[in-house]
C-alpha cells in the first residue's frame, strides 16, 4: 500500500513540477502557488524590506495570500477553469 501512495505522490509533484507550480506541505495549512508569483512577490518583498518599508513588505506579503491555493479550501475551485483549458 506504501508504494502505492508513494507513486501517486511522485505522479502528483511531477505534474505540479511540470506546470511551475510549488506545493507547500507544512502545517498547519498546505498549499499550491504559481512558482513565477512566489518568486515574484518574495523578490518584490525583499526589496521592501531591505529598503526599511515595512507596511508596504507586510502588505506585499498579504497579497501573497491571494495567489495560494489552501488545501482544506479546494472545494471552492471544483468548477474552476483557466482560459482554454475546457
Amino acid at each position: 500500500m506504501m508504494k502505492v501512495l508513494q507513486s501517486v505522490y511522485n505522479q502528483i509533484t511531477n505534474i505540479l513540477k511540470e506546470n511551475n507550480v510549488l506545493m507547500n506541505i507544512t502545517p498547519p495549512r498546505p498549499y499550491l502557488i504559481k512558482k513565477d508569483d512566489e518568486e515574484r512577490i518574495n523578490a518584490e518583498a525583499e526589496d521592501l524590506f531591505k529598503k526599511c518599508k515595512i507596511e508596504e513588505y507586510n502588505s506585499k506579503m498579504k497579497e501573497k495570500e491571494a495567489y495560494k491555493l489552501y488545501f482544506d479550501e479546494s472545494y471552492k475551485y471544483a468548477n474552476f477553469y483557466e482560459e482554454g483549458d475546457e
